[in-house]
């Protein structure tokens, strides 16, 4: 489809504008679903500025966000007159580039379009009227700096903590602006699920919710017999929050969620006091990450000070880091796994006091420590500040092995309570 008819372009720009669901059908050469299409005609209502996704694995929420990237940067300014610049993020590097593939493979088919890119790069797509879309990974170091009308999030579950926290931040020089977070729910103890749930507390986002039912490309007799495998394989909890796109608590979990939330307290109830003050320090490398969390013995309570989750740093740059925190907030002794001797030693050689726990040997300990603390409400957390902390806690059972870094820091900053360190000072009878 080409023409270089003023009116034809006009009308056809005007067609797409109120019909944002023919794109779809001109860039995949398939019908959207039914849920796609209403999605993607609720584009054309700019009140409708918050929006989050949530459903199963495979029912075309990535190809969709190619889609909503290719209409908001190629389309909608040609309404509103201006440019408008969309940033594609997600949980991963990977994820944000499969949004970007979605909206390279549309505009390969939709030559107007095309025609109108000026510049293009492995992440970047530049429009002629100054439009862009840009897709990078969803942390702070790719996004900093970043503005745009539309901030994009794929697989949101996966997303750092930090990046929605802030994602307003993002889009808010910008008018007008809107935040798309997509994803399965597959892990519950998300700040995805949790902003899915809390209707009240989030009441300004629509909400959409997908069903497999509702897939145009295969019969019902083949959903059902794939739906019926899927639950054999997967489990009814894995089946329902990937499948079915239903957010399920995670049984099992060693931390009672109830008592969980009796230990969050607002920020501003939180302040250092006479008591001593730890540190955890769980070495991450490779995948995994460095978790720090420093403590406070307060009383009968143990109040976190501070939580970090460190990817991959330069050792001598994590090492000057833990000397920072150690001198802001006057550690008594740091604690860290036997098991790594060699940062261990680093630590010691530059002087500070470190205690060096055999944590495979005394795991079941401190883990019955940690619990006890939960369940009596004498761990306090500030709502909203440790939420990776609160996040993993919330999912944790004695065969996570994974993603429960902060939490294994933890378990060793309070490690006085195992060991007996200031046992007048803390009501250990109630432990």
């Amino acid at each position: 489809m080409r023409s270089d008819n003023p009116y034809l372009l006009a009308t056809i720009y005007a067609t797409w504008y109120k019909r944002p669901y023919d794109l779809f059908y001109l860039g995949y050469g398939f019908k959207p679903t039914s849920y796609q299409k209403k999605f993607l005609l609720d584009l054309t209502d700019l009140t409708i500025n918050r929006m989050m996704i949530c459903s199963g694995s495979g029912l075309g929420k990535t190809r969709t966000l190619g889609i909503v990237a290719l209409w908001s940067a190629g389309v909608l300014p040609k309404k509103l007159g201006f440019p408008y610049h969309v940033v594609i993020g997600s949980g991963s590097n990977l994820q944000s580039q499969k949004v970007n593939q979605y909206v390279r493979e549309a505009l390969s088919r939709i030559p107007i379009l095309k025609r109108e890119v000026v510049r293009e790069t492995k992440t970047y797509l530049e429009f002629r009227d100054g439009s862009f879309i840009i897709a990078l990974p969803c942390s702070d170091k790719s996004l900093f700096g970043q503005h745009g009308h539309l901030f994009i999030v794929d697989e949101a579950v996966e997303a750092d903590i930090d990046v929605l926290k802030h994602m307003h931040r993002i889009v808010a020089p910008c008018k007008p602006n809107r935040i798309i977070l997509s994803s399965t729910p597959h892990e519950y103890a998300s700040k995805f699920v949790e902003m899915w749930l809390d209707e009240k507390k989030y009441s300004e986002w629509r909400r959409y919710s997908w069903s497999p039912l509702d897939i145009n490309w295969l019969s019902r007799e083949e959903l059902d017999k794939l739906l019926e495998e899927a639950r054999k394989d997967m489990g009814e909890e894995m089946f329902r929050a990937i499948m079915l796109g239903q957010p399920v608590p995670v049984t099992g979990t060693l931390f009672p969620l109830t008592d969980l939330a009796e230990c969050l307290v607002d920020p501003e109830e939180i302040t250092m006091s006479e008591g001593m003050v730890t540190m955890g320090v769980d070495w991450g490398f490779t995948i995994s990450k460095t978790g720090i969390v420093v403590a406070q013995f307060q009383g009968d309570k143990v109040v976190i000070l501070h939580t970090e989750l460190v990817a991959n740093p330069r050792m001598e740059d994590l090492l000057a880091h833990i000397e920072e925190l150690y001198k802001d907030f006057k550690v008594a002794r740091i604690y860290c796994d036997l098991a790594q001797k060699g940062e261990n030693q680093r630590l010691m050689e530059r002087g500070y006091p470190v205690t060096e726990v055999h944590f495979s040997t005394e795991r079941p300990m401190m883990r019955h420590r940690l619990k006890v603390l939960i369940e009596q409400h004498r761990l306090i957390i500030a709502r909203e500040k440790h939420t990776a902390l609160y996040r993993q806690l919330m999912k944790y059972t004695e065969r996570t092995r994974k993603d429960d870094d902060l939490v294994d820091a933890l378990m060793l900053a309070i490690h006085p309570l195992v060991e007996g360190i200031e046992r007048q000072k803390f009501f250990w009878f109630t432990i």
